[in-house]
């Protein structure tokens, strides 16, 4: 694997919290899930730095007026600003252009055609995310999307990201589609 795509390309390595009450989530997470959680000063306000096992996977920001708590995955890409373009070529928006992070990285926030929501996210060397293989309590395990099209979605994101589906029949629930990339398990999405 190319040393500039960073050790997790196309795999989920990082997860915020948005939220209304920052202090309360913290408070909560911390009591159910033992984690440690940091606080950063940054241009926008504090960011509640998640630590869990060996290093952060993730922080809580808070957002007053948001509607509702929501939680963030972002995807490692070898290019932030190549792959919004490319997801915008192939219907999906941009939600916030790409940006840098002071010492961190580059991001951007996008959506899917059907307006599924995600984070691309490209790591400095020192901040690259968690390893997704690194099976710890307390660390996000699986991220799943339900959708309006799951054969749009399908296409979308095997082009964007090189995913292959792996179809589980549910029976009457429909079909589940485990997210692979290579020999790895990325996430499931399905028809809602």
């Amino acid at each position: 694997m190319p040393a500039q795509q960073g050790p997790w390309p196309n795999r989920f390595v990082w997860h915020d919290l948005i939220t209304k009450d920052a202090g309360r989530a913290a408070e909560f997470y911390k009591s159910l899930l033992d984690w440690k959680i940091n606080t950063v000063q940054m241009p926008e306000g504090p960011y509640h730095m998640i630590e869990c096992g060996p290093g952060p996977i993730g922080g809580i920001c808070e957002q007053p007026n948001s509607p509702a708590s929501y939680w963030m995955p972002h995807l490692c890409v070898n290019n932030v600003d190549a792959t919004a373009t490319l997801i915008k070529s192939l219907g999906g928006s941009i939600v916030m252009p790409p940006t840098d992070i002071p010492q961190t990285g580059r991001f951007a926030i996008v959506a899917d055609p059907q307006g599924g929501h995600f984070s691309i996210y490209k790591g400095l060397p020192e901040s690259p995310g968690f390893d997704p293989d690194l099976g710890i309590p307390g660390r996000a395990c699986w991220n799943e999307l339900y959708t309006s099209d799951d054969a749009a979605a399908l296409r979308f994101y095997s082009k964007v990201f090189g995913w292959s589906d792996e179809p589980k029949d549910l029976g009457p629930m429909g079909t589940y589609h485990v997210q692979m990339l290579g020999d790895k398990q990325v996430g499931g999405l399905m028809k809602n």
